[in-house]
This record gives structure tokens, C-alpha cells and sequence, in this order.
């Protein structure tokens, strides 16, 4: 899937190391006695997560997961973040400002910016909507699907 970033936990001396090859801004550390008491999948999703909010926050492209090594551990956001994602980037792809879109959707920008909080649980019927105002929706495979007059069209 298109958001399924590669993790990295690795040992040096008594720390071990969180770590994404695509964000480097995230690096956690442990003491070896501390990693017991923590779920490492967690603190990643949550890291994973402020940074790509970060991205979004600021307007910037997010980047294509590296290919995870044999060592790699894949972290996978949950359903509504990587539709949230995906309906950011079509809007960055369009050259759509977000002010703009929330006139477009009849919502307040307030309302229409929950749909870019990556920790705000949108109903995905909101969701449906937003893609709709595009002229998109948004399959399951991490594709954003084009619906035009002269049928369905798929594009990673």
C-alpha cells in the first residue's frame, strides 16, 4: 500500500534506536531495560503520525515509502489516515488551497480542516464527500480513482 512506511529498530551499545528511512526527523531511543515496557509498533505509529501531520500542516509533499529491508518492521496507518492522505494529495496534485475547498464543500474552514487532522476521526462519509467535491473517491488498494463522464480511470 502507498502508506506503509519501513521501521527501524536498531541496537548500538545498551540503546536501541526507532527509526524511519523516509522521515528523518523521527529517532526514538531506548535503554534495553526500558523497550520491554514499551510497544515499539505504537511509539512508531505515533511518531509516523506527528510527521506526517507536520507534512500536511505545512504543505508539503508526502514521500514515497523506501522499500522495507528483511530487517524492516512496516508500519501501517490506520483506514481514515491514509484516505485523509490521499485526499490531501489530490488537493496539493489540483493546486487546490484548502480555504478554497471548504467553500466548495459548504463547510466552515474549521469543519473542512478536521478533514486534515490526522488524529480527528472524520466519518467516512465525509470523507466519500470531500473526494466527491473532486470529482474522485478513493479505493482501498491506496489509489485515488477519477470519475468522468466517459467511465472510471485509476491512477496510483
Amino acid at each position: 500500500m502507498k502508506y506503509n512506511y519501513p521501521m527501524r529498530l536498531e541496537q548500538e551499545d545498551a540503546s536501541v534506536f526507532l527509526t524511519f528511512p523516509d522521515f528523518p526527523e523521527i529517532i526514538s531511543e531506548w535503554s534495553e531495560t526500558e523497550l520491554a515496557d514499551v510497544d515499539a509498533e505504537e511509539s512508531a505509529r505515533d511518531a509516523l503520525l506527528v510527521a506526517l501531520q507536520s507534512r500536511v500542516d505545512y504543505g508539503d509533499e508526502i514521500p514515497k515509502p523506501s522499500p522495507a529491508s528483511d530487517t524492516d518492521y512496516l508500519i501501517f496507518p490506520s483506514l481514515v489516515v491514509v484516505s485523509k492522505l490521499m485526499l490531501y494529495e489530490s488537493l496539493r496534485e489540483l493546486g487546490i488551497p484548502r480555504s478554497g475547498f471548504a467553500s466548495k464543500l459548504g463547510l466552515r474552514p474549521t469543519d473542512a480542516n478536521r478533514l486534515f487532522d490526522l488524529s480527528h476521526e472524520s466519518r467516512s462519509e465525509q470523507i466519500s464527500s470531500a473526494f466527491a467535491a473532486l470529482g474522485t473517491r478513493a479505493s482501498f488498494d491506496g489509489h485515488v480513482v477519477s470519475v468522468g463522464s466517459f467511465g472510471t480511470t485509476s491512477r496510483p
